[in-house]
């Protein structure tokens, strides 16, 4: 969806910064991040994604979302320490795919599952409608919780191991 965004020209750049689109992300190290490190969860900034410890980062990331009416921005300034400079380090955290989806709201001015009905499943032909838990303030939880039928997932797959064809035609850019 960020690929498409940016196509259309609702993202400039994958090399601006977060803060640009988000500005209650100004001053943090998820604002001063590239959006293109946040793609390639290189962020840089220190998350822990352990599922069995309850005090990790994703488990405090997932109760601040779901939990607080503050929702998905103040849950992931919570988390604002820089192990490394932005694109040199891979590791999964999932409050970077919370920050593209605050961007991408930001970005295209619509929710993240209007966007995604219009620009991915209406052209692959989805047969049922995919829904998305919120967060207190609308925003959809872009780190997990989209739900779809399996032939659904099946298309998408699909597309995306055709490089974002889908019959012929381009879902989403290569």
């Amino acid at each position: 969806l960020i690929g498409v965004a940016v196509k259309e020209g609702a993202i400039r750049s994958v090399d601006d910064l977060a803060e640009i689109y988000v500005p209650g992300l100004k001053d943090t190290e998820y604002g001063r991040t590239p959006i293109k490190a946040l793609l390639l969860m290189a962020s840089g900034v220190a998350f822990s994604e352990d599922y069995d410890n309850k005090t990790s980062d994703i488990n405090k990331l997932a109760r601040l979302t779901l939990e607080s009416p503050a929702g998905s921005l103040a849950a992931v300034k919570e988390f604002n320490t820089r192990r490394s400079p932005p694109g040199t380090r891979f590791s999964y955290a999932s409050a970077e795919t919370l920050v593209l989806g605050l961007v991408l709201a930001a970005a295209t001015k619509r929710t993240v599952s209007d966007y995604a009905a219009e620009k991915l499943w209406q052209p692959l032909g989805a047969e049922a409608d995919a829904t998305w838990i919120i967060d207190a303030t609308g925003q959809e939880v872009t780190f997990a919780y989209v739900n779809a039928v399996l032939r659904d997932w099946a298309r998408l797959g699909l597309m995306l191991a055709n490089h974002g064809t889908w019959r012929g035609k381009t879902v989403v850019p290569e």
